[in-house]
């Protein structure tokens, strides 16, 4: 193979390597949003948000990385009254998590209609 086809080889290669980098096509990542219930499994079956999670707040600092280990994941975190989602907030806190609400009491929720 002479000079001038491996150059031609090298240009083709280039410009196919070039339009495949086209292709790709690179997307943010959505932001994660977690809706956990801290009251017992009890509770919890009596009625809860609808795309809440159940963690009791006693447990949460164990069952969490089940759920995201990102730090920076948007956790709200809600109770009966908002004692318990507190106490849940400032462990998931203690641990590197940045962005916890929390949202107070589950009938207080449900009047305000800020979550579902």
């Amino acid at each position: 193979m002479n000079s001038t086809n491996l150059k031609r080889y090298l240009i083709i290669i280039w410009v196919l390597i070039i339009s495949a980098c086209a292709l790709v096509e690179i997307t943010p990542e959505e932001p994660q949003l977690f809706i956990i219930d801290v009251r017992t499994a009890g509770e919890f079956n009596g009625g809860h948000l609808s795309d809440a999670l159940n963690i009791p707040y006693d447990v949460i600092g164990e069952q969490i990385a089940g759920v995201t280990t990102d730090k920076s994941a948007e956790i709200i975190v809600y109770c009966s009254r908002g004692g318990r989602a507190e106490h849940a907030k400032d462990t998931l806190n203690g641990m590197g998590y940045t962005n916890v609400t929390n949202a107070g009491g589950y009938q207080e929720i449900l009047e305000s209609g800020r979550y579902k």
